[in-house]
């Protein structure tokens, strides 16, 4: 396996861990009634969002050559950062609320 499948196989099975968080966070917050989950809804679909955009660029960038794939891998990990810390930080906003 190249480096690159490598790369887009480590950071598929992030998002798809990420990808059951965000669906943890949905469940529970759902649990908690009406006003939890007005509070919750913006944070939750921003996830999503940044979750979704995330699932294009790796796809759409795994079949570029090899130099436009060194130009845009940065970004991707910038943007796995960025995501998993999102993610990371509701989960303890929710929980601090516990």
């Amino acid at each position: 396996m190249s480096k690159r499948e490598d790369f887009v196989n480590g950071i598929k099975e992030k998002l798809d861990s990420w990808n059951a968080q965000i669906d943890d966070l949905e469940a529970k917050v759902k649990g908690k009634g009406t006003a939890v989950q007005q509070k919750y809804e913006d944070k939750i679909n921003y996830l999503k969002k940044k979750r979704d955009e995330l699932y294009e660029v790796v796809d759409s960038k795994k079949a570029d050559g090899e130099e436009a794939w060194t130009q845009v891998k940065s970004g991707i990990k910038e943007s796995a950062n960025v995501l998993g810390e999102a993610i990371a930080n509701a989960w303890n906003v929710f929980n601090k609320k516990d």
